[in-house]
């Protein structure tokens, strides 16, 4: 059924014709790049007729419901505030200022980070760059996908590897996790309610390193409490909590435990995954 499940996903509209020249200018860049190859049709035609699937993944886009909850929460800002355009060019020699920019945010925060995000590994400098600001005294939460609603079970299995040293290594830092069946798939940056990034950045090493990705940074106390509010609303009724064991939090309990027959899987498949973390 394809209205089973859903990606519940975050976008933005700007109203700004900069930010619509650096974006148009981001897609050509790529569009004509050495990667981009034209599509033709297939020599022996289509063997398999996709109507039918096509079909049922327009039904769930057109789906009442979830066009007028989509609808319902959209909304305008009272006022302009400062955006531009990140961009992180394809390939690893491309300029990386998506990258560069979410590194720069968390060295520069000073009180709270927060982070939706679907795929959870993290390279070398995001790490780093997070610890560094536990120690500091800045409250990190991190909201991402469990084994019930994850659409990567490689990645999940680096961060179910993950996660314990994480919430030892950083302090103030909790992670939440998404419990299906809808997949979450939004990719969010907060930084001292002050300071939001919205694209397509995953904390990953294909993101940072070698695919291309875009993000909107907004400057503006408005927009980040509007972004709060719809993430807090998120993790109290769709996620459970990592945590420690016996580290004496009080919560929703160990997110690990409830997840059954994909959680076993993960476990099973999390050496496979971490030997193959750089291409993740």
């Amino acid at each position: 059924d394809a209205l089973a499940t859903a990606y519940c996903d975050a976008d933005i509209l700007v109203d700004s014709i900069e930010i619509a020249q650096q974006a148009r200018a981001a897609f050509f860049e790529e569009f004509g790049g050495r990667e981009g190859r034209r599509l033709r049709s297939d020599w022996f035609g289509n063997w398999k007729s996709q109507f039918r699937r096509l079909a049922r993944t327009w039904a769930a886009m057109e789906a009442g419901p979830r066009r007028r909850r989509s609808a319902d929460s959209a909304k305008r800002l009272s006022e302009p505030v400062e955006a531009c355009l990140l961009y992180n060019a394809p390939g690893r020699l491309g300029t990386k200022a998506l990258t560069q920019g979410v590194l720069d945010l968390i060295s520069g925060s000073r009180k709270e980070i927060v982070i939706q995000n679907p795929f959870l590994v993290l390279t070398k400098a995001f790490r780093a760059a997070l610890v560094a600001a536990g120690r500091r005294g800045v409250r990190i939460v991190i909201l991402t996908n469990g084994a019930d609603s994850t659409d990567n079970l490689l990645s999940q299995s680096v961060f179910f590897s993950d996660s314990k040293p994480l919430l030892r290594d950083i302090p103030n830092c909790r992670f939440y996790v998404a419990q299906g069946p809808d997949k979450m798939h939004a990719k969010v940056f907060v930084f001292d309610r002050q300071d939001t990034i919205v694209g397509t950045f995953n904390l990953d090493s294909l993101s940072d390193h070698i695919n291309s990705e875009v993000g909107v940074w907004v400057h503006s106390d408005e927009f980040a409490r509007t972004t709060l509010g719809s993430i807090r609303k998120y993790i109290r009724e769709s996620t459970g909590e990592y945590v420690l064991r016996g580290s004496g939090e009080k919560g929703k309990g160990s997110a690990h435990r409830q997840q059954g027959i994909r959680y076993r899987l993960i476990r099973m498949i999390t050496p496979f995954a971490l030997a193959v973390r750089p291409y993740l």
